[in-house]
């Protein structure tokens, strides 16, 4: 029971003590809701009101809210370890022998706490190895929030390709060495390459891009980005902090069959729990100063905390489950389908755009898909779709009510959550339909 009665309380009470309510910019989003429960594919209110969740936090829920098995193994770690800060505890050493078995370029690992944390890494020992200072990363995808890569990310369409920074208080000399290329244009990289000639240290994407409105990498572009980089000495990262067990057990890597130099990881990984991951080749990694000789330094009381390790070993051992990826996809097919169905119900299958990828959907109005990059992307009606969003949470579906973010299934999803949906988003349509038309 919460000591609030209602959001509005929750919400005052929470902007006297921080700055605008939230402890973080994408957490404050209208209607701002104070949460009281989280259970399998529900959330719930101060008010008591249940909402089906589509959100995730972000995308880490995949097997559901407070999965009972890995929450039991999360409370059997920490009851026994608590944090020691010191040395190496038994399921750190678990996770990452795991990991290594099941991502192909994996050879060692690190753990730290958030993804941002991990591909900050990456890109740090990318600079060590190759010598070099610049990054070449893509128009709109989003790696994390410090200055070398929160530029570009949702750029107004005459910002596109420009200097853009994400931040004030970003710093100059950083942000000119970020380079932006298009997605899924290679003529775009090797430009770029080519006016850098020896400067790039790394380039970093998402390989399928969850941040971008589900644009899908060609594996012609990932190869030959793979191409490119071995010719001119260039680190490639794979950001795969969403896309990290949500396209399956492992990486995109055995899907498309291009490996990449480095990988990061979060979020899915451990169900919700605190805990990410840099891995890769391990010529790369032995430059981290966890090994005698290494010279990049890697910091955290919190890396490899145990509680957290066992939360990702125990979903790696429920991902395993014979079956699991096949009926997500099924309830993410399910779902794409119902809401196709009800907006052709309404005449407007020319208006909204059903799309996705694995079990992350999106639904986009205004610029019908498919989407190749952010050039695409841009393009869409995010206010519509905001609109929309905002709609469906009013009648208790949880579609996060920003810009063009991913609608996600768990395995905790079932067919009479997405059939409560789907008569939420025909109410809305109902209000919305004139002003689609």
């Amino acid at each position: 029971m919460s000591k609030y009665k209602t959001n509005l309380e929750a919400v005052t009470e929470s902007m006297k003590y921080l700055p605008g309510g939230t402890s973080a910019g994408n957490k404050k989003m209208e209607p701002i809701i104070a949460w009281s429960k989280a259970k399998g594919s529900h959330l719930w209110d101060v008010e008591g009101k249940r909402y089906i969740d589509y959100h995730g936090s972000w995308g880490p829920t995949i097997l559901g809210h407070a999965d009972d098995y890995v929450t039991g193994k999360v409370m059997e770690a920490m009851q026994k370890y608590d944090v020691i800060g010191a040395g190496i505890t038994e399921p750190e050493i678990e996770l990452c022998r795991r990991l290594t078995e099941i991502i192909p370029s994996a050879e060692k690992v690190l753990m730290t706490v958030s993804g941002s944390e991990a591909t900050y890494l990456a890109l740090r020992v990318a600079r060590a190895v190759t010598g070099r200072q610049k990054t070449l990363k893509f128009q709109g995808c989003y790696h994390g929030y410090y200055d070398t890569v929160l530029c570009n990310v949702g750029s107004a369409k005459d910002m596109l390709y420009k200097r853009d920074p994400g931040s004030k208080g970003m710093l100059d000399c950083v942000i000119d060495n970020t380079l932006v290329a298009r997605l899924n244009d290679l003529d775009s990289v090797e430009d770029l390459m080519n006016k850098n000639k020896g400067e790039i240290s790394a380039v970093i994407v998402e390989p399928v891009g969850y941040n971008l409105n589900g644009v899908i990498l060609d594996t012609e572009f990932l190869k030959g980005l793979r191409k490119l980089c071995d010719r001119e000495g260039i680190i490639l990262i794979y950001d795969e902090v969403v896309t990290g067990f949500r396209v399956g057990l492992g990486s995109y890597e055995s899907i498309c069959g291009v490996s990449p130099d480095l990988i990061t990881m979060g979020k899915a990984i451990a169900n919700g729990h605190q805990i990410a991951a840099v891995m890769g080749r391990a010529a790369i990694m032995d430059r981290f100063d966890s090994t005698p000789t290494g010279d990049v330094v890697i910091r955290g009381t919190f890396n490899g905390n145990p509680g957290m390790a066992a939360a990702a070993c125990a979903t790696i051992e429920r991902l395993s489950e014979p079956g699991i990826y096949d009926r997500l996809q099924e309830k993410a097919d399910y779902l794409r389908g119902g809401l196709k169905k009800v907006i052709a119900d309404h005449g407007l299958e020319d208006k909204i755009y059903v799309h996705g990828y694995t079990s992350a959907s999106y639904v986009s109005f205004g610029k019908m898909g498919p989407y190749r990059n952010y050039d695409d992307v841009v393009q869409v009606d995010i206010a519509t779709g905001v609109k929309f969003k905002q709609e469906c949470v009013k009648r208790g579906s949880y579609f996060v009510p920003l810009d063009t973010k991913r609608i996600l299934v768990f395995e905790s999803h079932k067919k009479e959550d997405m059939d409560e949906t789907f008569n939420a988003v025909n109410d809305v349509l109902k209000v919305m339909k004139d002003s689609l038309k």
